[in-house]
């Protein structure tokens, strides 16, 4: 490889950690004030709570690094009918697992996405990803699978936001 390639790599690298590192800081510091009011939703007419948006977070950086980028079987799918996209949360009380396994699985996810990160050359972001033909056009190649996990974290934190303020609690200042 040569010192342009390295860099390259490393400069896309570090911005797909960060991203992801960043989403995932955002998301914990959310989800760790709604400890008190796990199922508390985001308005009068319901939406995703805390541990809904935990668990769905966790399955589905199974399914981008798992199924879409390592062509591997997802390892939470007894979550599935939870968590997968389409799901809708309930309020119902011992219907999901604790809050903490959630937030725990969806770290070690993270976690391993980025370790994953760290052993990518810049030619592997442009690599075909294992994820559907019908998906392709969001989760085509590696780097768009890590683009989204970002992307998706960061778009359930304002849900957890909502939540939050129906709760009347004030923005937290990160």
């Amino acid at each position: 490889m040569t010192a342009t390639a390295d860099t390259t790599a490393a400069s896309i690298s570090a911005f797909a950690s960060q991203s992801l590192s960043g989403a995932r800081q955002w998301t914990l510091q959310l989800l760790d004030d709604l400890r008190d009011a796990p199922l508390a939703t985001p308005c009068e007419g319901g939406g995703n709570h805390a541990v809904w948006v935990a668990g769905h977070l966790a399955y589905s950086q199974s399914v981008l690094l798992d199924c879409f980028i390592l062509g591997k079987p997802n390892r939470l799918e007894k979550w599935k009918t939870m968590f997968d996209a389409g799901t809708q949360p309930t309020g119902e009380e011992g219907f999901y697992p604790p809050l903490d396994d959630l937030i725990g699985a969806y770290n070690v996810l993270v976690d391993e996405t980025l370790d994953h990160i760290d052993k990518l050359e810049a030619a592997d972001f442009d690599r075909p990803s294992h994820a559907p033909e019908e998906a392709s056009g969001m989760f085509g190649t590696v780097g768009m699978c890590l683009s989204a996990a970002a992307a998706h974290a960061y778009f359930h934190t304002g849900q957890l936001a909502d939540a939050r303020r129906a709760l009347g609690r004030a923005p937290l200042m990160m």
